[in-house]
C-alpha cells in the first residue's frame, strides 16, 4: 500500500481527526498534488503529515496550505499516561523525522492545528513561526447565552430579521458561486478558487455529510446572504460567506449565523468563524461573542 491508501484507512479509525486533514478534502482541494508523512512504530501508525507540493512561476517548489483550507500540520497518537516532559520529547522525535522525510521545496507554509502549540524541532531547522487567530463559540448547545453574548446591536438586527426572512439549506451550488462571484467582483476583486475547486468542495461536502449551503431570503425570495459550511467531529467551520451591498443593513448574516449555529449545535458543541487578522473582520466576528483562539504557521523559503 502507498502512504495515501494507508493514511485514508488511518483516518477512517480516527474520527477525532480535523476535517482539513481528512483524504476527501484533500481531494477536492488539492486533486492530486497532495501527499502525506506517515510515522510508523512497531507496525502502527503513531503520527501523520499531509501537505500539498505545487510548482509555481519559475519552478518554485511550494509546500503550502490549499484553498479554504484553514490548517493541516501533524496528527499525532499519545499514550493515555504520557507525562508533559515524556510529551514533549515524543513530538521533538516525531518532528524531526517528519522534517526529514519532506520533500524538496522552496517555500514552506502551513498552519498548525490549534492543539499542536510545540514547533521547537522546526525552529531549530530555521523555521519561523507567526501567531494567528481563530475566533470561536464554545458551548453552542446553550443558544440562550450563545445569543446574550452577542453584542447589542447584532442581538437587534437578528430580531428585526426574523420578521421578515426566511432561513434556507441546501442552495444549489451554481446559484451559490454566482452570487459569491457577483458580490466579490462588486468589490473589484478576484475570487481565489476556480468554479471547478469549488465544485468539488461543495460535492464533497454534501457526499460525506460534512457540510451544508445556507442562505437566507425576504418574501420576494431576494437572496440576503450566503454561508457555506464544514464541520466535523471537533466543531464547524464558516467556509465561505457573502452577502450583497443593497443588503448590509437587513441582518441578514447575523440572522443566518445565528440559525447557522443552532443548526450545527446538534452534532457539535464549537463553532470557527475561522478568524481574520483583518481589523475589520476580526471585530465582525468578535462581536459574535466569539473567543480568541491562536494557532501557529509555521514558514521557511530556502534560498
Amino acid at each position: 500500500m502507498t502512504n495515501k491508501e494507508k493514511y485514508r484507512e488511518f483516518y477512517k479509525s480516527h474520527p477525532d481527526m480535523c476535517v482539513f486533514s481528512a483524504p476527501w478534502w484533500l481531494d477536492a482541494v488539492a486533486g492530486d498534488t497532495w501527499d502525506v508523512i506517515l510515522i510508523e512504530e512497531g507496525g502502527s501508525i503513531i503520527a501523520s503529515f499531509p501537505y500539498v507540493c505545487t510548482k509555481g512561476k519559475l519552478g518554485i517548489k511550494k509546500i503550502e496550505l490549499p484553498p479554504l483550507t484553514q490548517k493541516l500540520g501533524p496528527y499525532i497518537l499519545y499514550d493515555k499516561n504520557i507525562s508533559y516532559t515524556t510529551k514533549i520529547g515524543y513530538e521533538h522525535k516525531i518532528y524531526q523525522q517528519i522534517i526529514d522525510a519532506l520533500p524538496a521545496y522552496d517555500v514552506f507554509n502551513i498552519n498548525f492545528d490549534q492543539q499542536y502549540k510545540n514547533w521547537l524541532p522546526f525552529y531549530w531547522h530555521g523555521f519561523k513561526q507567526t501567531v494567528r487567530y481563530s475566533y470561536r463559540i464554545y458551548n453552542i448547545k446553550d443558544h440562550d447565552n450563545v445569543f446574550l453574548s452577542f453584542e447589542k446591536n447584532k442581538r437587534k438586527k437578528i430580531k428585526k430579521a426574523q420578521e421578515r426572512l426566511t432561513f434556507c439549506c441546501d442552495l444549489p451550488a451554481n446559484i451559490f458561486y454566482d452570487y459569491f462571484k457577483e458580490v466579490i467582483f462588486n468589490r473589484n476583486d478576484t475570487v481565489s478558487f476556480t468554479y471547478n475547486t469549488f465544485m468539488n468542495i461543495y460535492n464533497a461536502l454534501y457526499s460525506h455529510n460534512a457540510g451544508k449551503a445556507f442562505y437566507c431570503i425576504d418574501e420576494q425570495e431576494n437572496i440576503h446572504a450566503v454561508q457555506l459550511m464544514l464541520w466535523d467531529n471537533n466543531a464547524a467551520y464558516s467556509l465561505i460567506g457573502m452577502r450583497k451591498k443593497e443588503y448590509n443593513v437587513t441582518g441578514g448574516t447575523e440572522f443566518l449565523f445565528n440559525n447557522i449555529i443552532k443548526y450545527v449545535s446538534d452534532f457539535v458543541d464549537v463553532f470557527d468563524f475561522e478568524g481574520s487578522m483583518i481589523k475589520g473582520v476580526e471585530e465582525a466576528y468578535r462581536y459574535y461573542g466569539a473567543q480568541q483562539t491562536e494557532y501557529y504557521s509555521i514558514s521557511k523559503v530556502n534560498n
